[in-house]
């Protein structure tokens, strides 16, 4: 594993950073024998941090009645005037559930507004209202979702990629109780296609891929290989205006991986156009 980690963990980093961080490609299909080390790899080169100043729709909560009630809050704009920085948000107010757009100086705004763990939902601000010790709270970090049971995930985070440190040292995590609260793993049925997620699929194929991006790590030793064969094939049917690119029209940076691990990690990358 050692000798071929270094060219394996060059192809993985790369495709996650194309596929997830300039979103280059739109699906990307690997076959492995260790779908779940190489899955964690993409997800540590996907690794984004949330932090101030917040971007354009972050969700947040800001306290009211002196701190034992939270409203959620949605930013709208960071901007900074003569000097001045702060924060333009809506919120929801009134019997009538207005939204409304509140202005806040960025020191006032990032001292007391607290990073939500729902980045995802589009009706956020129209939620109920929370109390101090309801709080769900966001770490400030982002990976993109596993599609994969958490099983043997404990054993691959301990180990040893890269001389003497360990995958579980190089995403900065304490321990495996730390990594499972940061991370989230969900079953192929809770996919929702209304969620702008990214996702890490292992051994098992998404029906859509459009207004996402994917990785998927199949087992070539998995006894559904046939069937995998079948939904890549109506996969393939039923996703339009796609590219599969070849392996000469790849970026350089890609293109010397690809074909070192042509053998041991075959893949096959799609575009939307």
């Amino acid at each position: 594993m050692k000798t071929d980690i270094n060219y394996q963990e060059n192809l993985i980093r790369t495709i996650s950073n194309f596929t997830f961080n300039s979103g280059e490609f739109d699906c990307v299909i690997v076959i492995s024998k260790n779908p779940q080390l190489l899955s964690l790899l993409c997800c540590l080169e996907a690794k984004k941090s949330i932090s101030s100043p917040y971007p354009s729709g972050t969700n947040l909560y800001y306290p009211v009645e002196a701190g034992k009630s939270f409203i959620r809050i949605t930013v709208s704009s960071y901007q900074t005037e003569n000097g001045l920085s702060s924060y333009w948000y809506e919120e929801v107010k009134g019997t009538t559930f207005s939204v409304c757009r509140t202005w806040k100086s960025a020191e006032e705004f990032e001292n007391n507004a607290i990073l939500a763990k729902d980045q995802e939902s589009t009706d956020w601000i129209r939620q109920r209202n929370v109390s101090n010790t309801k709080l769900s709270i966001h770490s400030g970090l982002k990976f993109p979702e596993i599609v994969s049971t958490i099983r043997d995930y404990e054993f691959w985070l301990n180990e040893d990629i890269n001389g003497n440190k360990t995958l579980l040292s190089l995403f900065g995590f304490k321990n495996f109780e730390e990594f499972k609260g940061k991370i989230n793993f969900l079953a192929p049925r809770s996919v929702k296609s209304s969620h702008g997620n990214n996702y890490i699929w292992i051994n098992s194929i998404p029906d859509v891929i459009a207004n996402k991006k994917h990785i998927v790590f199949l087992s070539p030793n998995s006894s559904r290989l046939e069937e995998f064969n079948s939904d890549i094939n109506d996969l393939f049917l039923h996703t339009e205006n796609k590219k599969i690119w070849k392996l000469d029209e790849l970026p350089q940076s890609l293109q010397i991986p690809a074909k070192k691990c042509s053998v041991t990690t075959p893949i096959s990358i799609w575009s939307i156009q």
